[in-house]
């Protein structure tokens, strides 16, 4: 006998036009899957219980947090924290993280600088991160804002790099990243919502992102995806799956989990 539940939590506004899906009005807390982007925090916080006679209980627990808000007309202030963890992460695959970053919107491009923290779970694997990535503002249909009245998809690419300096180290490492390091990565988040009307009939979420170690000479690639299918008061049922290599250790994961989801 299997038993598995899933509680997602998130708070994340729909928006209809380019500015509204770059920015946060006003301060605000969000709460999902990780800060990294308007798209990550659409998809929802997770907590899976899972249970077989004989077995142990083991659990995952993926949750983001993001402090947001304007610093005058075009800029704004974001600050926020990761955690992936639970029983069923071995050690050294759970993963802690946290930004500071500023961002600034002009006629073409959004400009961001963040200083981020990462580690591992045992934080055996310890590195601080200063970087700085750019998307466009307008381009081709779906840029920013619905592709159509009647197709409600929306898609934004980043690129960006950082340098970092690894604070502690793990010979079982196989991150390639050493002393002072560079990183490159480039990120597309889609965002699709089923149905007419302000009640979309069913939400999905993507978000996909390719980093370059420049040390090592090799890239590696992490994607997440989240479909929510809403019931009432908030409630929905939850799909959500990612599957890659993401900081810090740069370890092949892999999770698919269906459940409750909550947004407010």
């Amino acid at each position: 006998m299997k038993l598995r539940l899933m509680l997602g939590v998130w708070c994340a506004g729909s928006v209809t036009s380019s500015a509204a899906a770059d920015e946060i009005p006003g301060w605000a807390w969000r709460v999902g899957h990780s800060y990294s982007s308007i798209s990550a925090l659409r998809q929802p916080a997770t907590f899976v219980v899972s249970s077989d006679l004989g077995r142990p209980t083991l659990t995952v627990l993926d949750v983001g947090g993001l402090v947001s808000g304007p610093v005058g007309i075009h800029s704004g202030i974001d600050l926020g924290a990761r955690y992936a963890g639970g029983s069923a992460r071995g050690r050294s695959r759970r993963a802690f993280d946290a930004t500071l970053r500023g961002w600034h919107r002009s006629e073409r491009l959004i400009v961001a600088t963040n200083t981020g923290f990462e580690a591992d779970g045992g934080f055996d694997v310890r590195k601080g991160t200063m970087g700085a990535e750019a998307t466009i503002t307008h381009g081709p249909r779906g840029l920013g804002q619905p592709w159509s009245p009647t197709v409600r998809l929306r898609w934004r690419p980043w690129i960006g790099v950082a340098r970092g300096t690894v604070f502690a180290g793990d010979e079982t490492s196989t991150d390639g990243e050493e002393g002072a390091f560079w990183r490159g990565h480039a990120r597309l988040e889609l965002h699709y919502a089923a149905g007419g009307g302000a009640s979309p009939s069913a939400e999905l979420d993507v978000e996909a992102t390719g980093w370059l170690i420049f040390d090592d000479s090799r890239p590696e690639g992490f994607i997440k995806t989240a479909l929510a299918v809403p019931l009432a008061r908030g409630l929905s049922i939850t799909a959500s799956a990612d599957a890659g290599r993401e900081p810090p250790r740069f370890e092949l994961a892999r999770r698919l989990g269906i459940g409750i989801g909550y947004r407010h």
